[in-house]
């Protein structure tokens, strides 16, 4: 009886212990959650949407409207706020103005589109509705539109046409009147058309060879070549009608904003690892510094079984100066001199005299054809009396480098797969994990993190002494 009645108090008591702990989880649980709302509502408190509005005159007149999301910081130096971590332009609305923007933009999706997108797409529009896109005038109340409004607007045109643009902040208050002028620009330029037809014709860029062997023409297009450049030949490689991939079907045209040289000697490495470079490669770096190491890497990466051709810039002597000597010094590395044969053609330029003009007529395809100009000379000179052998040679490396190419598509495809059906288990393991682990944090933070530091400082030396090396002489050069 003593027994039964020790066994009860001894059950009563863990049952009241259990039942303490679970009150205690459970409180420690809501103050969390509680915290967690908190702190959730005081970031969406943070951020700040401010709404604006623009006046759009292409032919069609719209107004735009959009919002901007920000967050205000303080000035430590001056004890001031001021806006930060702006989003990006946001459309709201779209109000069609004049008949010639109801007839076209009717059924034109706009919500919750990027401002510069949308601008892009009603230049567009009035393209295909037999419009020419020749001045885009913007008057807005936002102050603080991308320096390079122009070349974002042409970035994500379809058509890529040169326009005049003309761009005014303007507080929007008597929108009555400015629309109403903007009513009367329209009807003079519609007059004025009327009266002076355009009948002048463009001097237009042969990208065909005059007189050239259509054997030698033939291998040359259908060449597997690597592009590998930056900004400028972004222009090139993304101009509507004639661009690299039409003139080159066969060509992997990489090229990006602000791209350095080291960075393209890390490409070359990269598609020749995946089997993906191809021959010959052409290198359209430089304009943003030089890098003598960086192009000595990508010859000796793609070995002298590859033709390599380095296009000089038309704002960096010091690079081109460089690449002269590898041409000179090495027997498969030729100069495409884009900086001399450009001289004196000041319509291939925007005013910066480096970046080009669109359009078939403009910089974009006088570029393209030097560089074909410039592959043709040295097929027919190096190749000339084999070039049915070079022919075959350029199917079976473009069709090395397809396989390759689909087979980097598919690893990428597979890996992404992986990585979607990996997230809900890993949401798992962190819901399992989390109680677990906090009785321990502290403990687990001093022996793990000590030891481990060490080895991943070394990895990351060891990995960053190259890179340093090449951006210093970039700078250097630069």
């Amino acid at each position: 009886m003593k027994l039964k009645k020790k066994y009860k108090k001894i059950l009563i008591i863990v049952a009241i212990i259990l039942l303490i702990a679970l009150i205690t989880i459970g409180i420690i649980g809501l103050t969390k959650k509680h915290k967690e709302k908190v702190e959730a509502q005081k970031e969406e408190e943070k951020i700040k949407t401010a709404e604006y509005e623009m006046l759009v005159k292409i032919n069609p007149l719209v107004k735009i409207k959009f919002e901007i999301n920000y967050e205000l910081c303080l000035n430590e130096e001056t004890d001031e706020e001021y806006r930060c971590n702006i989003s990006e332009e946001k459309v709201t609305d779209l109000v069609l103005l004049n008949d010639d923007a109801k007839n076209i933009y009717k059924d034109l999706s706009f919500k919750d589109q990027n401002l510069y997108k949308l601008l892009a797409e009603l230049c567009d529009t009035a393209k295909e509705n037999n419009i020419t896109v020749t001045n885009l005038k913007l008057i807005t109340n936002y102050d603080n539109l991308k320096e390079d409004v122009k070349d974002t607007i042409l970035f994500n045109r379809k058509y890529q046409e040169d326009f005049e643009l003309v761009l005014e902040t303007n507080d929007l208050k008597d929108q009555e009147t400015i629309i109403s002028n903007l009513e009367q620009e329209v009807q003079k330029e519609k007059e004025t058309k009327k009266q002076n037809p355009q009948t002048t014709k463009e001097d237009k860029v042969p990208i065909i060879r005059i007189g050239g062997n259509s054997d030698i023409a033939e291998v040359v297009k259908s060449l597997p070549i690597t592009f590998i450049g930056d900004s400028v030949m972004v222009g090139a490689a993304q101009n509507y009608g004639i661009n690299l991939k039409t003139v080159f079907p066969n060509c992997i045209a990489d090229a990006a904003v602000s791209r350095a040289v080291s960075t393209g000697a890390s490409l070359v490495k990269t598609y020749k690892s995946q089997g993906r470079l191809g021959n010959p490669v052409v290198i359209g770096l430089g304009t943003n510094g030089g890098c003598t190491s960086c192009i000595q890497s990508i010859i000796d990466t793609a070995g002298k079984d590859r033709d390599i051709f380095l296009i000089t810039t038309t704002n960096k002597e010091d690079v081109n100066n460089t690449y002269r000597d590898f041409a000179n010094k090495n027997s498969n590395v030729y100069l495409i001199d884009w900086a001399t044969l450009s001289k004196g053609h000041a319509g291939y330029f925007y005013g910066d005299g480096i970046h080009l003009t669109p359009g078939n007529n403009g910089g974009r395809v006088a570029y393209i054809n030097v560089i074909y100009n410039a592959i043709y000379n040295v097929y027919a000179t190096k190749y000339g009396s084999k070039i049915a052998e070079k022919k075959a040679e350029a199917e079976e490396t473009a069709k090395e480098t397809l396989e390759a190419e689909k087979k980097v598509e598919k690893e990428e495809q597979t890996k992404k797969t992986e990585e979607k059906k990996e997230e809900p288990k890993q949401e798992e393991k962190k819901e399992e994990e989390t109680p677990k682990e906090e009785p321990k944090q502290e403990e687990e933070k001093k022996e793990e993190e000590t030891p481990k530091e060490e080895p991943k400082e070394e990895k990351e030396e060891s990995k960053e002494e190259p890179t340093e090396s090449e951006e210093q002489e970039e700078k250097d050069n630069s």
